[in-house]
């Protein structure tokens, strides 16, 4: 079953234009919150505040290593002082140098984070493997749809270096419950 989220008021996919536009809205919700609606197998989001960071970078071949076996402790850390992170994707780039993505409730909590990171010394220490900096943007979430097939869990279960315990055997932790919380459904 997927979960579609739209802060257009309109669900992704065959919607009919016609019924979309008249149907009644709901009141925007508190500064932060996401309202959302079951529409068949997705949910409707009438207001969203998600934002994703993007931080690219480059690190020197003998220090990825560290770079990734360093990584979840020090996104622990983050999480713990930043709880308004979501989750946390680190990708290489066919070019090889790196994209850091992160999912915010808001772009006050991604902004506040940015700003107050050095704060966290797990994050300092793991700035260190950064050879040259591409710098960090945020960017809105305007439409977001999750899949449960493949099943994330399987997925991030096989990776032993899996820097977020969301979907890992034995956390209790899902990718819907993780979205449910953002959402506030």
């Amino acid at each position: 079953m997927g979960r579609c989220f739209s802060p257009s008021g309109r669900a992704p996919g065959p919607v009919p234009a016609r019924q979309d536009r008249n149907r009644p809205r709901p009141s925007q919700p508190a500064a932060g919150l996401a309202t959302a609606t079951a529409v068949s197998n997705c949910y409707e989001v009438t207001h969203m505040t998600m934002t994703i960071e993007l931080a690219r970078f480059t690190v020197d071949d003998d220090a990825v290593t560290q770079l990734l076996a360093e990584r979840p402790p020090m996104i622990q850390a983050l999480r713990e002082r930043f709880p308004g992170c979501l989750v946390a994707y680190l990708t290489r780039e066919d070019d090889g140098s790196w994209l850091d993505t992160v999912l915010w409730r808001s772009r006050t909590e991604a902004e506040d984070a940015t700003a107050q990171v050095n704060s966290v010394a797990e994050c300092v220490a793991w700035f260190w493997h950064i050879a040259t900096s591409g710098g960090i943007r945020h960017v809105e979430v305007m439409n977001a749809c999750l899949w449960a097939t493949p099943s994330p869990r399987a997925m991030v279960a096989s990776r032993s270096h899996s820097p977020c315990p969301i979907g890992r055997a034995g956390t209790g932790v899902s990718y819907p419950e993780v979205l449910d919380s953002a959402f506030g459904v």
